[in-house]
């Protein structure tokens, strides 16, 4: 089951998550006011806007959906070895068409899908293994919306 937590200017006990009011927040930040989810292994976080729909059934991941219906987020924590392996192996299942981020901290890529909007794998390193957030973008979606899951994007953390 996912855990969603209000967000609202509160500090997270985990890592260097603090809330921001800056306009380009780093990743890693809470953003005032948004949902935090929790992924259902208790490894990951990420913040959705308050108006957006989190699925909270135990059987499934941190799932969340814009009221629009045009954007979806899942998060989840995958079990691998070695950071340079789980980026190699995305790389190779995804076949990435943009590379937005490949660090030894992060790793967001857009990639086709077979059905049309944009599509992001976002993921950072977590203990023994990695938070992955995927996101499907309707081809429709406007730019605020775009803009919306970029803040999204950056707020995926490891919470241990």
């Amino acid at each position: 089951m996912a855990v969603c937590v209000a967000a609202a200017g509160m500090s997270v006990t985990a890592g260097s998550l603090q809330a921001t009011h800056a306009k380009d927040r780093p990743r890693h930040e809470l953003i005032p006011n948004w949902t935090g989810i929790i992924d259902t292994t208790d490894h990951c976080y990420y913040a959705v806007p308050p108006n957006w729909t989190v699925d909270d059934r135990p059987s499934v991941d941190a799932l969340a959906a814009a009221p629009n219906g045009n954007a979806t987020a899942e998060l989840n924590w995958t079990a691998f070895s070695s950071w340079a392996a789980h980026a190699s192996h995305v790389r190779e299942m995804l076949k990435p068409t943009i590379v937005h981020e490949d660090t030894s901290l992060s790793f967001w890529v857009e990639y086709a899908a077979g059905w049309s909007g944009v599509h992001y794998y976002a993921a950072v390193p977590a203990t023994t293994g990695a938070c992955a957030l995927r996101i499907d973008l309707n081809e429709k979606a406007d730019d605020s919306l775009r803009a919306t899951v970029r803040d999204i994007i950056r707020s995926v953390a490891a919470i241990r």
